[in-house]
């Protein structure tokens, strides 16, 4: 279980940068969150508005309250390390994973940069808000977001990626999901909360052997 690599988002999925973003922008309005990507021409603002608001990184909250304890509970499932391509810079981020004490559950903060794709990096299990991620990665736990709502629920997996791609959606109190994530290569569940990967996590099996 000890080698089981978990790609953990930052923005999004830890770090709730957008309502910050909001509140920081001269432009930005809720309906610029409700679905996944911007236009070119929207890009460049964007990030540098995200970039202010790591800049003042102590005003970011949290997606979750405990969310130091839910990183140490995925942390008993495998190696965790935070895969982010924000534009913030990499002291503001740890500042704010040692604040919140999820930089003691890490193994380390990965920022890939320009022109590297998380789905190239060697993980096995990745927790992130990007839909686009949809069958490019053996597993994806996808975190119930306004602007990822509709895929898989009004978009079909295939409109997103031609390969077989099996999906869960624990927000509607499907079962847990038994199967070995070595084995099925395409796997999206959604998850309400953190706590939901963690679980599942937890009743997966692969070798013959229980998660944990």
């Amino acid at each position: 279980m000890d080698d089981l690599r978990i790609a953990l988002d930052l923005e999004g999925v830890l770090a709730d940068t957008h309502t910050q973003a909001l509140e920081i922008s001269d432009w930005l309005e809720p309906h610029h969150f409700s679905d996944f990507g911007f236009d070119d021409d929207e890009l460049g603002p964007l990030l540098d508005d995200f970039e202010r608001v790591w800049q003042d990184w102590s005003r970011i909250e949290p997606h979750e309250d405990d969310i130091a304890g839910v990183v140490a509970d995925l942390a008993t499932c495998g190696h965790v390390d935070v895969v982010t391509n924000t534009p913030g810079a990499s002291d503001d981020v740890l500042n704010w994973l040692e604040y919140y004490g999820v930089l003691d559950h890490i193994g380390r903060l990965v920022m890939p940069g320009p022109g590297t794709y998380k789905e190239e990096l060697d993980y096995q299990v990745y927790i992130d808000d990007n839909p686009y991620l949809w069958g490019l990665v053996p597993l994806l736990y996808l975190p119930d977001r306004q602007w990822n709502e509709t895929y898989g629920r009004t978009v079909a997996p295939d409109e997103l990626d031609p390969s077989s791609v099996t999906y869960y959606d624990l927000t509607v109190d499907d079962p847990i999901v038994v199967n070995s994530i070595y084995e099925d290569q395409g796997t999206v569940v959604r998850i309400g909360d953190l706590e939901d990967a963690y679980v599942d996590l937890t009743h997966r099996r692969f070798n013959g052997e229980t998660a944990l």
